[in-house]
């Protein structure tokens, strides 16, 4: 295009704002409004302020704007991770639950019409033994049952089922806590850093600190500049660097940056907020520059020819993309309702199977007649001796005399 290039720094290293007299701007935005520079080839963030007075061109990345924590000294060491699954009432609802399925087993055991034991298996089925068949299954391990009966079938099968589903759950939220780091600061949005009592910094004269004094009325961002940050110059900082050093130095401090300034940063940690904003950036020109239609045309053609892309893939796609594991979702009380429902409707069950397969045992006790024994022929002759012998001594003896 034959012209010549002279690189230079912004005179007071601010990007650019407004100063506070509301009429003439300071940094990159005041070196292009004063003439002194054609063009800024720096991702320039734009906002309708700076559009007023100076061009863009298009887009070249996508930021978003979010609130950024120092990240602690590591994992803690949770020595009581394997209990913290379940809540408190889980554990003792589960110790109720495997206690009233072995009486259970043990009243099946013992009313119904066929044990639980082998006929071989001279032991007697005791609620120990009814427990042992709880957590056997628990950890999806066998136990020789004789299942003859409804009782026993339908209680063994929701036995079954219910272990399987609490031990899933159980695994998986532990695989969940033991393969994802919980995030260091509870932050979620500014609704949290307000009622959490945190303090938020933010760059001076950067479209950050414009998105947090522009913030829609009433939305928290907002209610937080106004109480905390309008009046007070503590709370911008003159840089990045010295915003990491306080965020880093001071208790429950944060600053609310671009996330891209952070890629690859092993100290500190965007945090995912739900008010967070996305913004635009591009390069930026004097207003009703010559250059900005030809800028436009060579930037939308590396777009399509795929070479825009590239460079995305090299220096900031990779790098900006977010490879850690989602945050863990920890079972509460509403998750295991269903396999506990599950367990009450198979016990109902098997009561009202065991109740009328002892009501039917009954009845046929009643109604039918057994057949006669046949008496070996031992007994038969030692029977006829007795009574013989009564008979002789009660009726002939006393006669002979």
């Amino acid at each position: 295009m034959n012209f010549t290039i002279n690189l230079s720094r912004s005179p007071d290293k601010k990007w650019g704002a407004l100063n506070p007299d509301g009429k003439t701007w300071n940094g990159l935005v005041g070196v292009l409004i004063a003439g002194k520079a054609d063009l800024v080839p720096a991702p320039l963030i734009w906002n309708s302020a700076r559009d007023a007075v100076i061009d863009f061109t298009v887009p070249i990345l996508e930021e978003r704007f979010t609130l950024v924590a120092a990240r602690g000294g590591g994992p803690e060491v949770q020595l009581w991770v394997y209990m913290e699954i379940f809540p408190v009432p889980v554990w003792f609802v589960g110790l109720g639950a495997a206690t009233v399925l072995a009486l259970g087993f043990y009243l099946v055991h013992t009313l119904g019409p066929v044990g639980l034991h082998e006929a071989y298996d001279s032991e007697m089925f005791s609620p120990l033994n009814g427990m042992s068949v709880c957590i056997l299954l628990l950890i999806q391990e066998s136990y020789p049952l004789v299942m003859q009966s409804a009782a026993a079938r339908l209680l063994f099968m929701t036995t079954a089922m219910w272990a399987y589903l609490v031990f899933s759950y159980y695994e998986s939220d532990l695989t969940a806590r033991m393969t994802s780091v919980p995030p260091s600061v509870p932050i979620r949005s500014f609704e949290d850093v307000i009622t959490q009592d945190y303090k938020v910094l933010a760059v001076d004269s950067t479209a950050t600190a414009a998105a947090l004094e522009t913030a829609g009325e009433g939305t928290a961002m907002r209610r937080y500049y106004d109480s905390n940050m309008e009046d007070n110059k503590a709370a911008f900082v003159s840089g990045t660097k010295e915003g990491k050093e306080r965020v880093a130095g001071e208790p429950k401090t944060l600053l609310f940056e671009s996330d891209l300034v952070f890629v690859g940063d092993k100290n500190f940690e965007p945090l995912k907020i739900i008010d967070g904003m996305g913004a635009h950036s591009a390069w930026a020109l004097q207003k009703g520059s010559e250059f900005t239609d030809v800028l436009n045309y060579n930037l939308q053609r590396m777009f399509e020819t795929g070479t825009a892309h590239q460079l995305y893939l090299k220096w900031t796609y990779l790098a900006a993309n977010d490879y850690s594991a989602a945050d863990a979702i920890s079972l509460t009380y509403e998750n295991t309702l269903f396999p506990f429902g599950l367990l009450a409707t198979g016990l109902i069950l098997a009561a009202c199977a065991l109740c009328a397969e002892g009501l039917f045992k009954r009845l046929l006790r009643k109604h039918v007649t057994q057949p006669p024994q046949k008496i070996p022929r031992k007994v038969r002759q030692s029977r006829q001796s007795r009574q013989w012998n009564n008979t002789y001594t009660g009726h002939y003896k006393w006669n002979d005399w």
